[in-house]
């Protein structure tokens, strides 16, 4: 089969070694193109590790357990894409080293190339068995990853990746502090520490975590003082969700990512502004740019708009709708497409 028919990545996955999954060379030298790495045909797993997408939708473990080293236990984000965990991909922490994280004991000095090896020895409590393969628990993956993050960020969006409340094992802040308390004189400690506390387990995405963290960083709001994913409920009992409610100031906050551009957005958008401002709170919407941002431009815009919400009597509007029961944070509901977590079978430990 030339290179130049080789048009369907199965095709040439049928002539790996390991049906799916192998390094560059190796699909190259089976029929596929240049350009199938290039346009999604085929999905980078490590550094030189490619996959079919459709395979690895289907079954990550079977795929992986081609590849993995017998004494293998796999952690990172391709534990958390195979435990359920929320926005879980090798993109949740685009600070970390490529590569799929995997243990490995001590005595072991060399491992494959295309995994981001750690060499240490789990405890019985931080590992689990599914299908046949090894994985570490939630609450050692997400510990591993956030203590490996830069910057602060991007380990509170992990943590609130793993803590959030529908996925099958949220993980929570007082388990990763338990973890570091366990091993004391592991690297990173510091990172966890910073990050647990402010965790949410509310969070709907990473962009969203992002910009809470700049409320309390940058602004220097306290966690207590922030709703997240707040229910508001107008006169009409109509409810509206919003991403970030300041309790302190009586602002009000929305994340608008890419889908806020279609008109059906547009219009709830503009009905729920609406109706934060009946209620007599200040609305802020925020995009990418927003986040990108140096602290001084951040705490400045905000700055202005605590003006406003001040003047407005926003801060004693605010207070009224929580002892009221119209602005509160109820259980959320969960959009998401339903996840089967393989730690849910029996031979889960």
């Amino acid at each position: 089969m030339s290179r130049s028919d080789a048009r369907d990545p199965a095709q040439a996955s049928r002539a790996l070694s390991n049906p799916g999954i192998g390094p560059r060379a190796e699909w190259l030298d089976a029929g596929a193109t240049h350009r199938m790495f290039l346009d999604g045909r085929l999905m980078q797993l490590g550094y030189d590790l490619w996959a079919l997408p459709e395979a690895w939708r289907a079954d990550p473990l079977a795929l992986l357990r081609q590849v993995l080293p017998p004494e293998a236990i796999l952690s990172g984000w391709a534990c958390a894409m195979v435990c359920g965990v929320r926005d879980a991909g090798p993109s949740m922490a685009p600070g970390l080293a490529r590569g799929i994280p995997i243990y490995l004991p001590r005595h072991i000095n060399k491992g494959p190339a295309a995994f981001q090896v750690l060499r240490c020895d789990l405890g019985e409590d931080e590992w689990q068995a599914a299908q046949g393969t090894r994985l570490a628990t939630p609450a050692r993956a997400a510990y591993d990853m956030i203590r490996f993050c830069r910057p602060l960020s991007s380990g509170v969006s992990v943590g609130d990746c793993f803590a959030w409340q529908h996925n099958p094992s949220p993980v929570t802040g007082a388990e990763l502090l338990q973890l570091v308390d366990t091993h004391p004189r592991a690297r990173g400690n510091p990172r966890v520490r910073r990050a647990a506390p402010l965790m949410s387990d509310r969070a709907r995405s990473i962009a969203e975590t992002k910009l809470r963290l700049r409320w309390l960083e940058d602004v220097g709001l306290l966690a207590y003082d922030v709703l997240v994913n707040a229910t508001l409920t107008a006169p009409n009992g109509a409810e509206f969700e919003i991403d970030l409610i300041d309790t302190r100031h009586g602002i009000a906050a929305e994340y608008d990512g890419a889908h806020h551009a279609d008109s059906d957005q547009r219009s709830r958008d503009s009905r729920k502004d609406q109706a934060v401002y009946d209620a007599g709170l200040t609305m802020v919407r925020y995009n990418a740019p927003d986040l990108q941002s140096t602290p001084g431009q951040f705490s400045s815009h905000f700055a202005t708009r605590r003006r406003i919400a001040l003047d407005r009597g926003c801060d004693v509007a605010v207070r009224r709708l929580l002892q009221d029961g119209v602005l509160v944070e109820r259980p959320l509901r969960n959009y998401r497409p339903a996840v089967e977590p393989l730690t849910l079978l029996a031979d889960y430990r």
